[in-house]
């Protein structure tokens, strides 16, 4: 019988693909690979997150089981193991996680029963989950796409009453505020640029459609 992939996270030559990590084989050429089994993660889920660390470990949190989970689990490569790790501060499955750039994650939004706007922070040095600023608007199954400033915009998703969104919002670090960029509703290939002004709560961001004066490789 086939299987289905939920989550996929490469670690240097290793891609670990939901319990099963693909390696490449010595004897059968470059660019060939085999699947080897491993231990099973502490928790049955899908709809949760796979996420690397900076030392090379991966962070799973959330999903669902029979239910949304607020459990989260660390692979470790080294041992091809899954560790325990603390928690997370509320149950939902459908989020988002983001690695920001000093090496935390940024755990958004999701669904436990009800849609969420909450946050959570993973510090990988103290293995703890903290809580972050709300959305804007709660969602799910939404994307999450670093920005080369360092920002993370997101986009899209499901929120209440299975409304689908055509909103976006900007996550900035260094202020640690979201901010609402507005509808989008944009042709096919339009290349999207989020403006670099500040973000505070008082402020919105802006998306500007660059479909037209674009240039190539930029």
């Amino acid at each position: 019988m086939g299987s289905v992939v939920l989550r996929r996270v490469a670690l240097g030559s290793l891609v670990l693909a939901c319990g099963v990590a693909m390696e490449p084989t010595a004897d059968t050429g470059p660019g060939s690979a085999s699947l080897v089994a491993l231990p099973p993660m502490r928790v049955a889920r899908f709809a949760h997150t796979a996420t690397p660390l900076p030392d090379g470990r991966v962070l799973v949190a959330g999903g669902s089981g029979s239910d949304a989970s607020a459990t989260a689990e660390i692979f470790d490569p080294g041992t091809r193991r899954f560790l325990p790790t603390q928690g997370l501060l509320r149950a939902r499955g459908g989020h988002t996680a983001t690695s920001l750039p000093d090496g935390r994650v940024l755990i958004a939004g999701g669904y436990d029963g009800t849609w969420l706007a909450s946050t959570e922070i993973y510090d990988p040095a103290s293995g703890t989950f903290t809580r972050g600023p709300d959305l804007t608007e709660p969602r799910s199954d939404h994307l999450a796409i670093p920005l080369r400033d360092r920002r993370v915009l997101f986009v899209g998703g499901t929120s209440t009453g299975y409304s689908f969104l055509a909103s976006a919002e900007v996550f900035d670090p260094a202020t640690m505020h979201f901010c609402l960029t507005g509808a989008y509703s944009l042709p096919a290939g339009t290349r999207v640029v989020v403006n670099r002004s500040g973000c505070t709560t008082a402020q919105s961001c802006t998306i500007r459609n660059k479909a037209h004066s674009a240039r190539p490789g930029r």
